[in-house]
């Protein structure tokens, strides 16, 4: 990703770093930076918001991790980098900007051995602070490489009363038109074109075709990233999944559902 979102100082601060002052003092122990250059220099070698602003200016104890593969040196340690994700370089195995390369920078002077041990501290600290040395803490409920395997899935349902909400805000946002001399329902012209992405049927399973939920060919779910969810049905719905011939059709039973959302017309469903 080669974009950059070009800021001056004022804005910036007014604007832009309160909701990181304001996760901070919420108590959140790790903060991720992006894929995109934020004035020319990549976030995740951005000495001014990391090391000048997150770290200085806001006071952030906790560790600084990259998203997956947007670490671009070895050098970002010392701009502020704590923790390599996912640790290789591009998804290459035995690659890595740290590792051996950051020892061999430790080693040769250039990466002073107290900012590991900060980087080290900051990480650990963070995991004390969670209580996540607990043998209650919580395990890990989902993988989300193998959705349906049920041995590391719990299927935990997150709705809550998101769909009220959701339809409060449909219904909050509904404009309604005047029918100004009887206008309604239009008789002239006989064709009306809709255009978009949301325009036409989800392409085969919806949102669930792409990983990731990356597809923008129908209604747009979440606009891809790592906190994308699969979209299913509620309890008492089952679905054969045509379009996934290696799945056996699944029951989505009270630990099963994740949101509710409009069914591909590939997909058969049943209720009971």
């Amino acid at each position: 990703m080669m974009e950059s979102s070009n800021v001056d100082d004022r804005t910036q601060h007014e604007i832009y770093v309160a909701p990181f002052l304001r996760s901070i003092m919420a108590g959140v122990t790790s903060v991720m930076c992006s894929y995109n250059l934020i004035n020319g220099t990549y976030a995740c070698e951005n000495n001014n918001t990391i090391n000048g602003i997150l770290k200085d200016e806001l006071g952030f104890q906790g560790f600084v991790m990259s998203d997956w593969t947007a670490q671009h040196s070895t050098i970002s340690a010392m701009t502020g980098l704590d923790m390599s994700m996912p640790g290789s370089i591009s998804f290459t195995p035995n690659t890595s900007y740290f590792g051996a390369n950051l020892t061999a920078y430790v080693q040769n002077g250039t990466i002073p051995d107290a900012r590991v041990d900060d980087m080290a501290t900051r990480i650990l600290a963070s995991w004390y602070l969670l209580g996540q040395d607990s043998p209650n803490y919580p395990k890990t409920s989902f993988n989300a490489f193998f959705p349906l395997d049920e041995a590391t899935n719990e299927h935990i349902d997150v709705q809550d009363n998101h769909g009220e909400l959701v339809r409060e805000i449909d219904t909050s946002s509904i404009v309604l038109l005047k029918n100004v001399n009887n206008a309604l329902p239009l008789r002239k012209p006989r064709k009306l074109v809709l255009i978009g992405s949301d325009a036409g049927p989800a392409r085969i399973a919806g949102p669930n075709e792409f990983l990731y939920q990356a597809g923008v060919d129908g209604v747009l779910a979440v606009g891809w990233g790592s906190g994308y969810v699969y979209y299913s049905l509620r309890k008492g719905t089952m679905i054969h999944h045509d379009v996934f011939p290696k799945f056996p059709p699944l029951t989505l039973g009270r630990r099963a559902a994740l949101f509710t959302y409009k069914i591909s017309v590939r997909l058969s469903i049943r209720h009971w």
